[in-house]
């Protein structure tokens, strides 16, 4: 049944880049207020959930790559600034380039799914998904491994208006239990809490607050033309140099 009320692929854009900003101002240090990151938390497993749909009805899967690369590289100095506070930063890689590991992981799943030989198949999933995970660790992407298996856990539960309300509720499920596991266990740490009347929690604990407002995504498009196919990936090179140049400055 299609949904008669929820979020657009527009609506979901502009709440992940403003909980990006809020996120980047507190990293950036020009404001030090602990909730903006918290609230930035929510930003990723949005993007990341976007990345996947992206992947699923883009025309061109190849230029899709090719954007990502190229913005990638665009954004890695600006990143560099709101990161490490200078121009070169090589312990941290912009999210982007997370994100182009994810779409090439994908993109090879469904090669190997075409494949009729099930041993290879049952040697070439983990083999290739391993791979790309430890890329991701070695490059020290932004959330590497985990952000990968994010856009992933995103593909593989995606639903729509056809599916049974049954189904729905299960990938619900899994969304929910993958995402504590990755976000509240596996970086979760004390090192990074906020105390909320007496208890400590995990920043990274906040990313599972997300998954609400992806659940309220009706599959529609939205408002979209092509200012605002570019402004989503002009958003994150600009917002960053302007944080980055503003950092220095202050």
């Amino acid at each position: 049944m299609e949904k008669k009320f929820g979020l657009s692929s527009f609506v979901l854009h502009i709440l992940a880049m403003g909980f990006m900003l809020l996120d980047h101002i507190y990293w950036s240090g020009l404001v030090d207020l602990t909730w903006f990151t918290c609230v930035g938390r929510l930003a990723f497993p949005i993007f990341a959930f976007m990345i996947a749909e992206g992947f699923h009805h883009t025309k061109n899967r190849k230029k899709y790559m090719l954007r990502l690369l190229i913005f990638a590289v665009i954004t890695e100095l600006p990143f560099n600034l709101v990161a490490g506070g200078s121009l070169f930063y090589i312990q941290h890689q912009n999210v982007l380039w997370t994100f182009l590991l994810s779409v090439i992981l994908l993109c090879i799943y469904e090669k190997i799914k075409q494949n009729k030989n099930t041993v290879f198949k049952v040697f070439a999933y983990p083999i290739i998904t391993l791979a790309i995970l430890v890329i991701a660790v070695l490059a020290m992407t932004d959330y590497n491994a985990t952000g990968v298996i994010t856009v992933a856990l995103f593909h593989f539960t995606r639903t729509d208006e056809k599916t049974a309300s049954r189904k729905r509720v299960f990938c619900c499920i899994v969304q929910l239990l993958v995402l504590c596991s990755l976000n509240v266990i596996v970086t979760g740490t004390p090192k990074y809490s906020v105390d909320i009347c007496g208890a400590y929690f995990s920043i990274q604990s906040f990313a599972i607050f997300a998954l609400p407002i992806i659940w309220l995504y009706n599959g529609k498009q939205g408002y979209y033309n092509k200012f605002i196919k570019w402004s989503y990936y002009l958003f994150y090179p600009v917002h960053c140099l302007v944080l980055g140049i503003l950092s220095l400055v202050f």
